[in-house]
């Protein structure tokens, strides 16, 4: 008897650990928008033709970063951010990649090597590790890194704590340039020669607007006055247009690179916290509104504001066939 009730438990927890590694996609085909959310343990599916959410998957844990290698495979952290998988968009399945040691407090994927670059919360370095998570190579900083951005053949680390941005050369490793950025800075988007960073800003004196630096010399050459707090900034990569959301007023704004003038701005939920670029569509996760607001690129017209739940982040686009 006890001999059965043992392997009973061992189908059990085999079962489970089956379960906990497919997640349960929409089955229409389509184009979709896919949100991690942070307060709860699910992802929802949003279809891009009538923006209704298709499907809210369960997980077995909060997906705290979400990033795609093409439209069907994706890489995400979760368990505290010390666990990478993957996930596929055309089966579901998920599979664990590689358990850390360290925290690591951003993953970007590297399209021209096909590699991932993880940074880690409390370690001052860069790794550049395979799909499969085999460690390729690594380079110390003179801080530990919060957000990566690749542009050309130059890594950019923004280093939150140390109020500062490291450049380096992907080529080579070696660190090109260090130079300092306002207190707490969070948001950083590079194009051309230009860098863009937003940020909380020192404590008792908020930060309201985005600061423009020469990306080879790190000389602040502009700065963009907006809402209070902008903490995340993307653009189309094309036409030297750039939108960045202030989540102390709730406010997304379009600037024009070339003039740093604000062109246009808009109300969206309550304390936004993620901006997806797609098209002529600019998507903004409201963590605590719980909801996507969905806006045009040219005007910043409010097209939909749709609930998906609780903590919403990180938005990827994904295509089940």
């Amino acid at each position: 008897m006890l001999r059965f009730m043992t392997i009973a438990a061992i189908m059990m927890t085999f079962l489970s650990a089956c379960q906990s590694e497919q997640v349960d996609i929409p089955q229409k085909s389509g184009s979709y928008y896919i949100v991690s959310h942070v307060k709860e343990p699910t992802l929802a599916f949003v279809n891009k033709e009538d923006l209704e959410v298709e499907k809210m998957a369960a997980l077995p844990s909060v997906w705290e970063q979400l990033i795609a290698i093409n439209d069907t495979e994706f890489v995400f952290l979760s368990n505290e951010s010390r666990l990478l998988s993957h996930f596929s968009l055309e089966t579901g399945k998920v599979s664990p990649i590689v358990e850390f040691d360290e925290a690591v407090s951003d993953v970007l994927y590297d399209a021209e090597t096909n590699s991932l670059v993880i940074a880690y919360a409390t370690i001052n370095k860069v790794e550049w590790r395979t799909l499969e998570g085999e460690a390729i190579e690594h380079r110390d900083l003179a801080c530990s890194a919060t957000e990566l951005m690749i542009e050309g053949n130059t890594l950019f680390a923004l280093c939150t704590d140390d109020n500062l941005i490291v450049t380096v050369d992907r080529e080579s490793l070696d660190m090109r340039e260090t130079f300092s950025v306002l207190d707490r800075a969070s948001g950083m988007y590079v194009e051309d020669k230009n860098l863009w960073i937003g940020g909380h800003g020192p404590t008792g004196k908020l930060n309201h607007q985005i600061d423009r630096y020469h990306v080879q010399t790190g000389e602040k050459i502009g700065t963009i006055d907006i809402g209070l707090m902008p903490i995340a900034i993307d653009g189309d990569g094309r036409n030297g247009t750039i939108y960045a959301i202030a989540h102390g007023n709730d406010h997304l704004y379009k600037i024009d690179a070339e003039s740093d003038e604000v062109v246009a701005t808009s109300d969206v939920g309550h304390n936004p916290s993620y901006i997806h670029v797609d098209d002529k569509v600019i998507i903004v996760s409201n963590f605590d509104s719980h909801s996507l607001s969905f806006l045009s690129s040219e005007t910043l017209e409010k097209r939909s504001e749709v609930k998906v739940g609780a903590g919403p982040y990180v938005i990827v686009s994904g295509e089940i066939k």
